[in-house]
């Protein structure tokens, strides 16, 4: 049987058939599905997999190896999965999938089990690698992690208060403290006045209590106890699958509990707070955007322009632009479309919509 299973199995995997009789998936979850399997680049398939994958055809098992469909991408297996109807809690979860993650020339590294609830991602459940053992379990009600077009201000504080000594160097964007973000419809965040510098996503972070927690891979920092906290680059999709706790080391955990991502539509952030700055003209015709201001004499400022899709397209730093309350500044060499102004001045970050013609 076990011979059998693997032939099939190296058969669909030549010659793929997508079945659509056994999904319930609607189109709109197939499409939010498939983009759980998009992380992954590079994928192939060891001879381990079909080892592991027939622990999961024994009779005392929940699930039905022949029912796994396989989803080639780009003429690799990146993920498999089947809807959650023959697992004991099926009653529970609808629209459910068993996904498998996989990475290059190895043994499979993690299983999954996710529920789709009304568009929202979350993991019910793992598997136990050297069993195939299906575990499924009730976690607590997951948080919302975003819900765009949104805006952080000076609430935006005490980003963790006793990170390790190892941290205060290279890091200084996850030190205590108050930081103005902006984030934009793709879940791209600004942060002025920090080391890494440039444009960051979140994956993670619990905007509910007083202490917000960061979730990242430290791109610049030498300290060896770290284990994954991991920031997103631009062009790097945002995730839509829960995360589980993660740690510094055994004593400092960073981050804890369920948290999804709902819904990122693409659109532009109206500023939060009334700012010094004021936008003379918008739309704006002739390339010369066209700022008034009020704020004090206090260092430069940095003015960015982003599209829609987080990328950045315009910088100019103003070294001294309080001499004048109105300030010219000429993009026309950015074409025309929907952008987000960011003025980043004194450490507070200031958003504005902008249209150029």
């Amino acid at each position: 049987m076990k011979h059998a299973t693997s032939l099939c199995l190296i058969w669909a995997l030549l010659f793929p058939v997508i079945s659509l009789q056994s999904q319930t998936l609607t189109e709109e979850q197939q499409t939010q599905l498939d983009a759980l399997t998009s992380y992954l680049d590079n994928v192939t398939i060891s001879a381990s997999f079909f080892e592991d994958l027939e622990m999961l055809d024994e009779e005392d098992q929940d699930w039905d190896v022949t029912d796994l469909e396989i989803i080639p991408v780009n003429a690799e297996l990146q993920a498999r999965f089947k809807v959650c109807q023959d697992l004991n809690e099926a009653e529970v979860f609808t629209n459910c999938a068993f996904i498998y993650w996989l990475s290059v020339g190895s043994f499979i590294n993690l299983y999954q089990i996710v529920e789709n609830d009304n568009g929202q991602i979350r993991q019910i459940g793992t598997v136990d690698t050297s069993t195939g053992k299906v575990q499924v379990s009730v976690f607590e009600e997951p948080k919302v992690l975003f819900d765009f077009p949104m805006s952080y201000g000076d609430g935006f504080t005490s980003i963790y208060s006793s990170m390790p000594d190892t941290l205060d160097t290279g890091f200084q964007s996850a030190r205590a403290g108050s930081y103005s973000v902006i984030a934009d419809a793709t879940g791209t965040l600004q942060l002025p006045n920090t080391t890494l510098g440039g444009i960051l996503r979140l994956k993670t972070i619990d905007t509910g209590t007083t202490t917000n927690y960061f979730n990242g891979n430290m791109l610049n920092t030498n300290s060896s106890t770290i284990t994954s906290y991991q920031y997103y680059l631009p062009g790097v999709p945002f995730p839509l699958f829960t995360q589980r706790k993660t740690e510094i080391d055994s004593n400092d955990p960073i981050y804890e509990g369920e948290y999804i991502a709902k819904g990122l539509p693409l659109g532009l952030l109206e500023p939060t707070t009334e700012s010094p700055w004021e936008l003379l003209t918008n739309p704006i015709a002739d390339g010369m955007l066209m700022l008034n201001h009020s704020a004090e004499k206090d260092g430069p400022v940095l003015l960015q322009l982003f599209d829609i899709k987080g990328s950045m397209v315009f910088e100019r730093t103003l070294t001294d632009p309080r001499n004048s309350p109105q300030i010219e500044v000429d993009v026309s060499e950015v074409p025309s479309g929907l952008y987000m102004l960011s003025i980043q001045d004194r450490g507070t970050v200031h958003g504005f919509q902008v249209v150029l013609q």
